[in-house]
C-alpha cells in the first residue's frame, strides 16, 4: 500500500484549524525577527510538514507529550557554521570553474557574480524558486513565468529572469535566464558564511514561541516540532536571501515590479520583504489551489501591516479564486487580479511568432516548432491508438501509481487510452520516466509525451481527467474537462472551483474503475464531443 492509502484528510483539517485557533491564544502574529513578520512562515512551515506526514508517511513525525529540547541541541548548528566557511574555502579551483564556468577562482565572488548578471537598468524581474520546482525542470511554472514576461516587455519593460541555485531544462523556455548554476546548496553555505547572524533559535529568540510550542503538541499528538529543519533553519535561510536580495536590489535602481510562482519559502519570503522595503510591487503568479485548502494563500486572521513577508498582489485564473483570497487579502492590503489562465496565454502567443521578436525570444519561429512537434507526436499517438475515448491521468506522487496495471488493463479492453502526466517532482529522478513507459510499454498509453507537452495540446483531444487531487482539475475544467477524484481532499480542494465542468467523486482507488466504467458507458450512449481549444482561447 503507497502512503496515500494512509493519508488521514479528517486529521490533517483538525490540525488546521488548531493551527488557527491557536493565533486567537497567543500574539502569533506580533512575531517579528529583523523586521520581518516570522508567523507566516512558521505556520505555512509546520502545516506543510503535517501533510506530507498524512500524505505520503514521507516526513516522519513524532507522536507523544512535549519535551523541552536539551540544551546540547544546539551545539551542531554552531560547529556547522565554522564547517561551512570551511567548506567554502576546500572548493577547489576545478571545481569553481566546472561551477561558474571561470579561470581564476582566486577573484571569484559566487554571489556577486550572479547578480551582476542582472543588467542594472532591468525593470521587471522574475525570480525562479526550488519550491517552484525550476531545479525540477517543472514545465508548467516555467511556461506561467515566461507568458507574463512577454507581456511585460510588449509594455517597454527591462526585464530580467533569475533562477537561484538552478537552471531550466525545459525546451520551450527561451535561453537567457540569468541561471544561478552554482548548485542551491552551495549558494546556502556561500550566504550562511556571509550572515552576520550564524546561529538562530526561535525558542530563545522570539517571545511566546515555545508556549506556542508546547500548545501545538498537546493539541495535535505531534511531538518532535522542535527539530531544527522545522522552524530555524526556514528562517535562517530567509534572513540570508534578504541580504542577497538587498544586493541586488541595490544594483537595480529602476525596479518597478518582481514576479514569482509559489512564493511560500525562503527566496519568496526575502523577496517580499526586500521589495516592500524599495517601493517594488511583488506579485505571485498562480500555480494551483488558492484559498482556504492551502494556507499560503488563506491567512484569515491576518493582521495589517504584518504580511511583510507575503507578496503584494496575487495573480489568479478565475473569479472563484479571487473570491477566496479576498476574504482575507482586502483586510491587509493584498492586491488580487483575475489575469485568466496563463497556459492558454502561453499557447496563443507561441501559436504566432510574428508576435515573439522580443528579448526573451530570439527565434520565435523555433519556439512554434517545438510547439508543432508536440502536436505532430499527439496526433501520431492518437492515431496509432484509434480510440475514441481518451483521459489524462495526473497524480501528485508517484507512490499513487500502484493501482496502474489494473487501471490500464480495464482501459485496454475498453479501448480507452490513457495519457499519464507524472508529477514535476518526479520527473526530477533519473531514469523514472522511462521505467514507467518501458514498464507499461505495450498498453494503450503514452508517459513522455503527455508529461512533456504543453497541457492544451492534451486537452484538446481528451474526454476525461482522472486525479488525487492534482491543480490539473482546475485547468481541466477551465477546457470544459470532467474529472473523476478519487479522495476527499479532491472535493475539498475543488468542490467549489469547477465551474465549466462536473467533478466526480469515487471513494478510493477501489471505487475508480466502476466510475470509469459508468462515465464511458454514458459517453457511448451520448457521444460527448472532445472539448474545442480553439472556442475556449
Amino acid at each position: 500500500m503507497s502512503g496515500y492509502e494512509n493519508f488521514d484528510n479528517d486529521k490533517l483539517i483538525e490540525i488546521f484549524k488548531i493551527v488557527q485557533e491557536s493565533e486567537a491564544q497567543f500574539d502569533v502574529w506580533d512575531w517579528e525577527y529583523s523586521g520581518v513578520y516570522i508567523w507566516p512562515l512558521i505556520s505555512i512551515r509546520f502545516l506543510s510538514l503535517a501533510s506530507h506526514h498524512f500524505h505520503t508517511q514521507r516526513v516522519k513525525l513524532s507522536f507523544g507529550p512535549y519535551e523541552s529540547p536539551k540544551k546540547d541541541n544546539q551545539a551542531p548548528l554552531e560547529k556547522t557554521n565554522s564547517k561551512l566557511k570551511s567548506d567554502i574555502k576546500m572548493i577547489t579551483k576545478k571545481k569553481i570553474k566546472k561551477i561558474l564556468g571561470v579561470s581564476s577562482p582566486e577573484a571569484i565572488d559566487p554571489i556577486g557574480s550572479l547578480i551582476s548578471g542582472i543588467e542594472s537598468n532591468t525593470s521587471v524581474l522574475f525570480v525562479g524558486n526550488t519550491v517552484a520546482s525550476y531545479k525540477f525542470g517543472d514545465y508548467h511554472a516555467q511556461h506561467l513565468i515566461d507568458s507574463y514576461r512577454i507581456d511585460e516587455e510588449q509594455k517597454g519593460e527591462k526585464t530580467a529572469a533569475l533562477v537561484v541555485g538552478a537552471a531550466c531544462t525545459n525546451e520551450l523556455i527561451t535561453k537567457n535566464w540569468i541561471l544561478g548554476n552554482m548548485p542551491f546548496e552551495e549558494i546556502q553555505r556561500e550566504l550562511g558564511a556571509r550572515a552576520s547572524k550564524k546561529f538562530f533559535d526561535l525558542r530563545t529568540e522570539v517571545k511566546g514561541f515555545e508556549k506556542w510550542e508546547r500548545y501545538i503538541c498537546d493539541k495535535t499528538g505531534l511531538s518532535n516540532l522542535g527539530d531544527d529543519k522545522f522552524y530555524n533553519m526556514e528562517i535562517k535561510s530567509t534572513l540570508e536571501y534578504i541580504d542577497f536580495f538587498k544586493m541586488l536590489f541595490s544594483r537595480c535602481k529602476n525596479m518597478k515590479r518582481v514576479y514569482q510562482v509559489c512564493y511560500y519559502g525562503p527566496i519568496g519570503y526575502a523577496l517580499n520583504y526586500v521589495s516592500r522595503l524599495n517601493n517594488v510591487e511583488s506579485i505571485d503568479i498562480q500555480h494551483g489551489v488558492q484559498g482556504k485548502e492551502h494556507r499560503p494563500y488563506f491567512f484569515p486572521n491576518a493582521k495589517p501591516g504584518r504580511v511583510s513577508a507575503l507578496p503584494e498582489k496575487f495573480l489568479v485564473w478565475s473569479d472563484n479564486d479571487e473570491d477566496n483570497l479576498r476574504v482575507w487579502t482586502d483586510n491587509v492590503g493584498i492586491k488580487v487580479e483575475k489575469s485568466g489562465l496563463t497556459w492558454k496565454k502561453f499557447m496563443s502567443t507561441v501559436q504566432h511568432p510574428e508576435t515573439l521578436n522580443l528579448q526573451i525570444v530570439k527565434n520565435g519561429a523555433e519556439v512554434k516548432k517545438i510547439v508543432d512537434n508536440y502536436s505532430l507526436h499527439i496526433e501520431r499517438i492518437l492515431h496509432s491508438s484509434r480510440s475514441k475515448f481518451n483521459i489524462i491521468v495526473s497524480p501528485h506522487h508517484r507512490e499513487e501509481l500502484n493501482w496502474l496495471p489494473n487501471f490500464l488493463e480495464f482501459c485496454n479492453q475498453k479501448n480507452i487510452f490513457v495519457w499519464l502526466r507524472l508529477h514535476p517532482g518526479d520527473l526530477k529522478i533519473p531514469g523514472f520516466e522511462n521505467q514507467i513507459a518501458t514498464q507499461y510499454e505495450g498498453l494503450p498509453i503514452s508517459v513522455h509525451v503527455a508529461s512533456q507537452a504543453p497541457l492544451p495540446l492534451i486537452f484538446e483531444h481528451v474526454n476525461l481527467h482522472i486525479t488525487k487531487f492534482s491543480s490539473t482539475t482546475i485547468e481541466a475544467d477551465a477546457y470544459g474537462v470532467d474529472t473523476i477524484t478519487y479522495s476527499k481532499q479532491g472535493i475539498m480542494f475543488f468542490g467549489d472551483s469547477c465551474r465549466n465542468s462536473e467533478l466526480i467523486f469515487a471513494d478510493g482507488v477501489i471505487e475508480l474503475i466502476p466510475k470509469l466504467n459508468e462515465y464511458f458507458g454514458n459517453f457511448l450512449r451520448n457521444s460527448k464531443p472532445v472539448s474545442d481549444l480553439n472556442s475556449l482561447q
